[in-house]
C-alpha cells in the first residue's frame, strides 16, 4: 500500500500544488503505473526542470511497516515568467506595440508580502496570470486573464478575463470603447470530458 508522500525541493511551488498532480493517495493499493503517471503529470505542469518520483520501504519512527511503500516526489524548479514586446507598422494604424506579461505558476496571496519578500511573494500558487497592451495611433487594448486550477482544493479551475479597448478605425471624430468581463469555470469529470 501507499505510505507516506514526501515533496522535496521545491523552494517556491507550495506543496499542494505538487500533490494535486498525484495519483497515488496514502493508505490505497500501490499502482506503479499510477507513479509514472504522477512524474508525467508534474513534468506537463511546466513549473519544473527536473521531476523524479519513486517509491521506498516505509522506515524509521512514523515507518507503517514492511507493506507500505512511501513515495518520494523530488523536484527541481525553473522559471515560470514570461515577458515580451513587440512594435510594428501597419497601413490602417501606423506605429504600434504592445507588450505582455504572463506568470503560469502566479500567486495571488502573495500581494500581502510583496514587500517584505518582493516579486518572489508572487510564485509558487500554481496560479496563471497574464497582462497584455495593444497601444497604436487608432486603437488600444488591455487584457488581464487569472485562472486558479484545483479551486478550494477542487476538481474545478476558475478564472477570470477583463478587457477594454478603445479604437478610430472607422472614423477619427470619435472613439469606440468596449469593456468585457468573462467569468469561467471547467470541471474535469474524466480523462475524455471537461464540463465548463
Amino acid at each position: 500500500k501507499v505510505g507516506l508522500i514526501k515533496v522535496l525541493g521545491n523552494c517556491t511551488t507550495q506543496t499542494n500544488i505538487i500533490l494535486h498532480e498525484t495519483l497515488l493517495i496514502p493508505g490505497q493499493v500501490f499502482n506503479s503505473e499510477k507513479l509514472e503517471a504522477s512524474e508525467t503529470r508534474l513534468k506537463n505542469v511546466g513549473f519544473f526542470k527536473n521531476v523524479n518520483v519513486y517509491a521506498v520501504k516505509s522506515e524509521g519512527i512514523c515507518g507503517l511497516g514492511d507493506n507500505y511503500r512511501d513515495v518520494h516526489i523530488e523536484v527541481e524548479e525553473t522559471s515560470t515568467g514570461h515577458f515580451g514586446a513587440s512594435f510594428g507598422f501597419s497601413t490602417t494604424e501606423s506605429l504600434f506595440g504592445s507588450f505582455s506579461i504572463a506568470e503560469s505558476n502566479f500567486n495571488y496571496k502573495g500581494f500581502n508580502r510583496i514587500f517584505q519578500d518582493g516579486y518572489q511573494a508572487l510564485r509558487g500558487g500554481g496560479e496563471y496570470a497574464n497582462f497584455t497592451a495593444t497601444v497604436g495611433n487608432k486603437s488600444r487594448s488591455y487584457i488581464l486573464s487569472w485562472t486558479k486550477p484545483y479551486f478550494m482544493d477542487t476538481e474545478w479551475s476558475v478564472g477570470f478575463d477583463i478587457e477594454n479597448s478603445s479604437t478610430r478605425y472607422i472614423t477619427s471624430d470619435y472613439d469606440i470603447d468596449a469593456n468585457g468581463f468573462t467569468l469561467h469555470a471547467t470541471n474535469q469529470l474524466n480523462p475524455f470530458l471537461r464540463l465548463g
